[in-house]
């Protein structure tokens, strides 16, 4: 299942990753030889995500529409 890049409205650079099913997929922060980054969220529903973007700061209102699989899949 592959994940579309939702970017911020405002300043156009990606923010979250968004799978078919709705669940959201943010990652945050520097990897320093770890696999993983130190913030590695699923969200299910919806929400509101400030740009943390230099001199961006928009809120982003993400909607989740429901569907009848909300099974998480990594890629």
């Amino acid at each position: 299942m592959s994940a579309t890049i939702i970017k911020c409205e405002k300043c156009g650079k990606p923010i979250i990753r968004r799978y078919p099913n709705g669940v959201w997929h943010f990652m945050f922060g520097k990897r320093s030889g770890s696999k993983e980054p130190p913030v590695n969220m699923f969200i299910h529903g919806s929400l509101k995500l400030k740009c943390w973007h230099t001199g961006c700061g928009f809120e982003n209102v993400l909607m989740h529409v429901p569907t009848t699989d909300n099974k998480v899949k990594e890629d």
